[in-house]
């Protein structure tokens, strides 16, 4: 009988093991590749059931406040003003078109926006996109978005901002995306609202936490200006 050879034997236990190990990783890998964004959700202090979902980047999801959560985040200063409940789908990296793993692109959350059924959904404009995609591309996705929104909650308003500027980004590239933004969106019937016509954020180093994201006191500006902007829909 032939005996197997030590070190081909000790190859072949490794070899097994490390097939095992690409298993774990490849399915771990397929898990973290579906986007994964939870809503969080404000509860009104007044009663109101108005309620705001708001769909966005890492500035939805508060990155750079105080507490680097939407709970900080201008969705919230805008609907604690607004005194309405404010439900936030936001992925870091995400936008119209840009797509992160974290959250894919937008429009992969209208479902999950859709089940809360809100009066208001508000599509925030993205520094992503305005890094990362053409204005072509922000146009066709956010006109797919719109049809596809409206098509999902016919009863609801829908309501899109341009993005902004922050430290790192081109100005000019910032206002190519907003104009591909407001373009689909009046061909769609969508709202816009343009944050750098009203100077919602001012490029001033002490309102950003770094070059992309503002701090707390950005984004408590930006949720004044927000709830302004949307108080009329409340009547």
């Amino acid at each position: 009988m032939t005996r197997e050879h030590p070190i081909r034997k000790y190859l072949l236990v490794i070899g097994s093991i490390v097939s095992a190990v690409a298993v774990i990783v490849l399915l771990f890998a397929a898990t973290d590749a579906r986007p994964q964004t939870e809503a969080v959700i404000f509860e009104p202090h007044t009663g109101s059931s108005f309620t705001i979902a708001v769909i966005g980047d890492s500035w939805s999801a508060g990155a750079g406040s105080d507490s680097n959560t939407s709970f900080s985040s201008f969705g919230k200063v805008a609907t604690r003003e607004l005194g309405v409940k404010g439900v936030i789908f936001a992925a870091r990296g995400t936008g119209y078109a840009a797509i992160s793993s974290a959250g894919g692109v937008y429009r992969e959350r209208i479902d999950r926006v859709a089940a809360v059924q809100p009066d208001l959904v508000l599509v925030q404009g993205s520094v992503n996109d305005t890094r990362k995609s053409t204005p072509n591309e922000v146009r066709a996705a956010s006109k797919q978005l719109f049809v596809e929104l409206r098509a999902a909650l016919p009863g609801s308003t829908i309501v899109a901002t341009g993005p902004m500027d922050a430290l790192m980004t081109d100005p000019v590239e910032t206002r190519e995306s907003s104009r591909a933004i407001r373009e689909s969106a009046k061909e769609e019937g969508v709202d816009f609202i343009d944050p750098l016509a009203g100077k919602w954020l001012p490029l001033d180093a002490t309102l950003f936490s770094d070059g992309l994201h503002p701090n707390q006191a950005g984004y408590d500006l930006i949720g004044a200006a927000l709830a302004d902007s949307l108080r009329p829909y409340l009547r």
